[in-house]
């Protein structure tokens, strides 16, 4: 729920980030004083608001551990329980 008021939080920033973004573009990049100044209201902007916008890859990231192991340990299941996989039937997993 956290992550969804997040996203809707970042789509009523957008209009505002690229206005920022546009400004940051037209700077030079030697220009170090200006990108600070930039990414300091862009700081703000995400203070004001209340968004972080590395929530967004939070959840992805929790859940890829069990994606993960889910996946190699049923990869790996026609070489632990050969028999029961072979005659097992639809229930195998029994």
């Amino acid at each position: 729920i956290k992550a969804q008021q997040n996203s809707s939080r970042m789509a009523h920033v957008k209009p505002e980030m690229d206005v920022l973004k546009t400004k940051i573009d037209r700077l030079d990049p030697k220009d170090l004083q200006g990108q600070q100044k930039y990414a300091r209201e862009m700081q703000a902007l995400f203070r004001k608001y209340d968004v972080n916008p590395l929530k967004a890859i939070l959840v992805p990231i929790v859940q890829m551990p069990v994606f993960m192991s889910m996946f190699f340990a049923l990869r790996s299941m026609p070489d632990i329980f050969p028999e029961k996989l072979a005659d097992g039937g639809i229930l195998w997993f029994t």
